[in-house]
């Protein structure tokens, strides 16, 4: 259920982007994964997906996005 204070995907994306790691990005590189990472820790992921609660329009518009783990 969206709120008022819901955030798009493009503004996950903008707030997740700064918390990836190189070391982090490179693990999904090394096992095949060929699209955009970010290369965050699911600790840093996790913060935000309780934060955002349960909101699935927001889940399938992130997992359209692309990128690797902004889908928890």
């Amino acid at each position: 259920m969206k709120t008022s204070s819901a955030k798009t995907a493009q503004e996950i994306l903008a707030e997740i982007k700064p918390l990836g790691r190189d070391s982090y990005r490179n693990v999904p590189f090394k096992h095949g994964i060929p699209g955009p990472c970010y290369g965050v820790k699911i600790e840093e992921l996790k913060k935000i997906q309780k934060r955002i609660k349960t909101d699935y329009r927001l889940a399938l518009d992130l997992y359209d996005t692309g990128v690797y783990g902004a889908n928890p």
